[in-house]
């Protein structure tokens, strides 16, 4: 409604070269524009040996190691990451410096299952405080801290999403 997606977008390969390619997703749903930059960057990993693919315009990033696990599952090392909006504050600090800026890798490891990493710098996902604050609720006092820098359980202080700002 708030026009941050489209439901009809397509990703594609908007400029490349044999061991890269950018990707726009034009707004699609992240996951869409995620899967379809792994497997453009396994394909071309196969024939270069190794390779990057960015995106842009990718939406909603969501579970990077979902995307390194797309390329160990086909016996290479997977490596996924994204930026992100400021929203989270580092020690001493009074408000938000860095995104939560996901990144993960994956390692085959035979007929095991593969070795994979997931993380981000939060120290809980953005979503978590969007819906205690829309529930109302408090949250742990190690989740955000207040304008002053001290730790609070109030999320309302959070930054809003992008489709909250337009409306």
């Amino acid at each position: 409604k708030a026009g941050g997606l489209s439901p009809t977008a397509r990703p594609e390969v908007v400029s490349e070269g044999p061991a890269w390619a950018i990707v726009d997703g034009h707004s699609a749903l992240g996951i869409v524009t995620g899967v379809h930059a792994m497997r453009t960057a396994i394909a071309k990993a196969r024939t270069a040996g190794v390779a990057y693919v960015g995106v842009r315009h990718g939406g909603h990033f969501g579970a990077a190691g979902y995307y390194s696990w797309l390329a160990s599952r086909e016996g290479l090392i997977g490596l996924s990451m994204a930026n992100d909006v400021p929203s989270v504050a580092a020690p001493g600090s009074r408000g938000a410096i860095t995104g939560s800026n996901p990144l993960s890798y994956s390692l085959p490891s035979g007929r095991h299952p593969p070795v994979t990493l997931d993380m981000s710098v939060a120290t809980v996902a953005g979503g978590k405080v969007y819906a205690a604050r829309t529930r109302g609720e408090p949250m742990p006092d190690n989740w955000l801290i207040d304008r002053n820098g001290r730790p609070t359980t109030d999320p309302s202080g959070y930054p809003q999403r992008s489709e909250e700002r337009r409306v």
